[in-house]
């Protein structure tokens, strides 16, 4: 899980047909995580205000329809970019490691919304929600896990060559 956090905030930007025309190259990422409500950056050594800088490079194919980097692929919309990476369902008693046996299952949905700023930067969040189904949500909050929750990480990538 720690490769798939770190990598969100470089899986996609944006601008479609939108008046900013973002150029391709390599962007430095800042990444700070900045609201951790399911304390899952936190189990990857990630707490709240957290930072790193990564470079990531950039392009545009189909035209500029879609934005591609780190082996993916993400539509574009305007200046404005959302893509959703990965839904997972998870045991609830699996996730927490704890002993009690939870009759739950966790999913979790990570992605990425921002907008391009200009044409050689942009901000953005990557988020994972997480919601909770089955009998055992109301049990496994109560014993202190975070079943209905919203973690965030806020980030800005720039041109840098």
């Amino acid at each position: 899980m720690h490769k798939m956090l770190r990598l969100l905030p470089l899986f996609t930007l944006g601008c479609g047909t939108a008046d900013i025309q973002p150029l391709a190259g390599t962007y430095l990422t800042t990444f700070t995580v900045t609201d951790d409500g399911c304390g899952l950056f936190a189990l990857d050594g990630m707490p709240e205000g957290y930072t790193d800088t990564e470079e990531v490079d950039v392009s545009f194919p189909e035209g500029g329809e879609t934005v591609a980097f780190a082996g993916m692929v993400c539509p574009l919309d305007g200046n404005g970019f959302v893509c959703e990476l990965q839904s997972i369902d998870v045991d609830m008693s699996d996730m927490y490691g704890t002993d009690a046996s939870y009759d739950a299952i966790a999913t979790l949905l990570s992605g990425i919304e921002g907008t391009w700023e200009s044409a050689d930067m942009a901000t953005g969040t990557n988020f994972i929600d997480m919601s909770c189904e089955g009998n055992g949500c109301t049990d496994a909050i109560a014993d202190g896990a975070a079943a209905v929750c919203r973690s965030e990480a806020d980030f800005t990538m720039e041109l840098i060559d």
